[in-house]
């Protein structure tokens, strides 16, 4: 209906009578919820793609079809800027921008649309750029990920970027304004987004910066022994055996085998028993840990990246130990990973090359990816006048207008310098309390916290870098009196925690009708998955070619490698007067003598002399048209080593094998997302609980990756006035 409205040249009562509402329906409560984020941003991707929607809400808007409140518009568009590069870099959702800008020049959505727009374009131009080496310091250009806006960076690193030598850009530190200084609206703007510009740059460099010289190091070396030294140095690095299998169960991986490097620990440890013991007593614990970046490294491929999801201590004690691995999705990556499970099933000794290696990242992603993405998605910083302006405010909080702070602090056993940090917290937007270990940092926290829960009805959010640290905070919260409490995250090690986890109390929630429905819908899809992974997986073990299939090869090789197909295709089993030919033995000559010919290693038989034609008539045609690529012509299969035979042997099994190798690896990224979509429907019933306590414990990762489900809950916390 849209599409054809627009088509039809709808006017402003479209527009307000049906477009409009629309976005009001997208942009409630019920949409923001966990498990419809992602649908919620396919549609609007879909709406932006509709012929002709973006210059129809333009002309509307220019003309004041929205009225005094275009606040639906303003929404849309920061919800599609945050999320889509295209939209970002498209002049007519600019002008609308500024057009809102004019319209509203008040409006916190309106400075956060400017802010998401601005990206970090305000930084990187003008006239500083006035030389080779300072156009060379700026973003974009140096790979296929190196963008000019921090939001269309993808967080997870590319094959280009990782072997990419030229350094990658990070942004110059900025200055702040004088204390008192006026700062322009267009200032505000322009800090706010080189402040996240240049946090999520840092943050991800601290991420891929050691793989990445790490591997520097090993595509550098010039000769065999520059390369074994590169190598003994490397911190992570292991040789590449086998695929192994390719494994379902709670999250899809391809399991590989490996072998440990000459000074590894574990080497050590002779028998299956002794490793194990190895292993669970946790030593090289941070030795392919799990979530932990990995990159694959095969002579003659790109190199190719993922994650470490499953390292399973048996597995690692066994002779040839093994890990299993994801490969994050990508358009570009799916062929990677296609021609990867190509090796599935081959034996170790022919799996991969000489030189096929595995290197670790010194840190796990799962510490930053849902950070780095936060970043990407904030439109504006919080209390930008502190943590940006560096101005801090003389107001106290509104929440702490009414507590008599020292009537409290008198019936408090603090020290002067405890009472100071106690008295700023309190009358200050933005506080920072920091001290050597023991002078009660924590014991400071605790009694601001419980002062906060007694004197007024605000949620606490208690966000710790670590999960020790957390576990270290919320019991003492405990100590006080403090029980409204719920845990986010991980697992805590102290067991007196374990109630107040989520997870444990997720089972007295109730889900929706909807949410539940959802649930086992994907869970249905999720066996669907399953079963046709293992169909492929069936029909890949089954792709090791022998003297029967000719008839499915010729199909193929007619298709794809007519230079081959030629030299093996039996053109006719009679002679020229209609006589059956013989072959050595008296047998009659079949379509596939030359087949079971070249593949038991013997030359042409009775046809050598019809090969020889073929050749000689490949090379003819390649020269008349001076086309040196593909197969070379002039070469005879059947004159060909046993290992370029082998070769080609294979070469023809991955083509054969190459539509289910592509399917079975798109397959796998779905199964990924339908998991995902699972998680955050479970997930949603987190909501309700959030919203029944009053003190919310995560660390940094945890406050970033449950995100959607804080905003759901701010936002319905708002509206009842909490």
């Amino acid at each position: 209906m849209l599409h054809d409205a627009l088509c039809s040249g709808a006017g402003d009562a479209f527009i307000c009578y049906s477009v409009l509402p629309l976005m009001e329906r997208l942009g409630g409560d019920q949409c923001a919820l966990p498990m419809v984020v992602v649908p919620l941003h396919e549609t609007i991707d879909v709406l932006y793609a509709a012929p002709g929607l973006v210059l129809a809400l333009h002309d509307a808007l220019v003309r004041g079809a929205f009225g005094a409140d275009p606040t639906p518009l303003t929404w849309f568009l920061l919800k599609l800027c945050t999320s889509n590069a295209a939209a970002r870099a498209d002049e007519r959702v600019g002008a609308m921008a500024r057009e809102l800008a004019c319209a509203q020049p008040d409006s916190l959505h309106v400075q956060r649309l400017q802010v998401v727009l601005k990206g970090s374009q305000q930084q990187h131009g003008g006239d500083a750029l006035d030389s080779l080496e300072a156009l060379r310091e700026v973003p974009a250009g140096r790979h296929d990920n190196d963008k000019l806006s921090y939001r269309d960076v993808q967080p997870m690193p590319t094959a280009d970027e990782i072997v990419c030598q030229r350094r990658a850009y990070l942004p110059p530190l900025a200055t702040t304004p004088a204390a008192g200084a006026e700062v322009s609206d267009d200032a505000r703007v322009a800090m706010q987004a080189a402040l996240l510009d240049r946090h999520f740059r840092l943050l991800r460099e601290d991420m891929i910066g050691l793989i990445q010289e790490e591997l520097r190091n090993i595509t550098r070396a010039r000769d065999k022994n520059d390369l074994e030294e590169a190598l003994r140095s490397a911190r992570n690095v292991v040789g590449i055996l086998a695929i192994e299998e390719v494994v379902l169960e709670s999250q899809p991986r391809i399991r590989v085998s490996f072998a440990w490097p000459s000074q590894h620990s574990v080497l050590k440890h002779q028998g299956k028993k002794a490793r194990l013991k190895f292993w669970e007593e946790g030593s090289s614990q941070h030795t392919l840990e799990e979530k932990a970046l990995i990159v694959l490294c095969i002579p003659g491929s790109t190199p190719l990246l993922g994650q470490v999801v499953c390292r399973d201590e048996m597995w690692l004690s066994e002779e040839r130990p093994s890990i299993g691995l994801a490969f994050y999705g990508s358009a570009h990556s799916r062929d990677d990973v296609s021609n990867l499970l190509g090796r599935l099933g081959r034996q170790h000794h022919d799996a991969f090359p000489h030189g096929a290696i595995l290197v670790q990242a010194g840190a796990s992603t799962f510490q930053y990816i849902p950070v780095l993405n936060s970043l990407q998605a904030m439109a504006g910083v919080p209390l930008c006048d502190e943590l940006v302006l560096g101005q801090q405010s003389e107001a106290a909080p509104s929440y702490a207008a009414d507590i008599d702070v020292g009537a409290k602090l008198s019936k408090l056993a603090l020290n002067p310098s405890q009472a100071r940090a106690l008295t700023h917290a309190l009358s200050s937007r933005v506080a920072l309390t920091q001290g050597p270990p023991g002078t009660g940092k924590t014991f400071v926290g605790v009694k601001l916290a419980e002062i906060i829960h007694r004197l007024t009805d605000q949620k606490i959010l208690c966000v710790c870098y670590t999960n020790h640290a957390l576990d270290s905070f919320l019991p003492d919260l405990l100590d006080s009196g403090i029980t409204e409490i719920t845990r986010v995250g991980g697992n805590s090690k102290t067991e007196r925690l374990k109630p107040y986890n989520i997870r444990e109390q997720e089972g007295t929630s109730v889900r929706s009708r909807a949410a539940e429905r959802m649930r086992f819908a994907l869970q249905d899809e999720l066996v669907l998955i399953s079963k046709e992974v293992k169909a492929l997986l069936g029909r890949l073990e089954k792709t090791a070619i022998g003297p029967k299939w000719w008839q499915t090869v010729a199909a193929m090789l007619a298709r794809e490698e007519p230079d081959i197909y030629a030299q093996l295709q039996v053109v006719s089993t009679t002679d020229s007067d209609g006589m059956r030919i013989v072959v050595f033995g008296g047998a009659a000559l079949t379509e596939d003598y030359l087949w079971k010919r070249w593949l038991s290693g013997g030359n042409a038989g009775v046809l050598k002399d019809t090969v020889t034609v073929a050749v000689a008539e490949q090379l003819r045609q390649r020269a008349q048209a001076a086309d040196p690529s593909g197969f070379e012509p002039h070469v005879s299969l059947f004159a060909l080593s046993k290992v370029q035979c082998k070769a080609y042997k294979a070469r023809i099994e991955n083509a054969l094998s190459k539509t289910d190798r592509d399917e079975l690896a798109r397959i796998l990224d779905r199964y990924e997302v339908c998991k995902q979509r699972k998680l955050d429907v479970k997930r949603g019933a987190w909501t309700e609980i959030l919203e029944s306590k009053r003190v919310i414990g995560c660390t940094t990762t945890g406050a970033a990756s449950f995100k959607e489900i804080r905003s759901s809950v701010n936002r319905r916390c708002s509206r009842r006035g909490s």
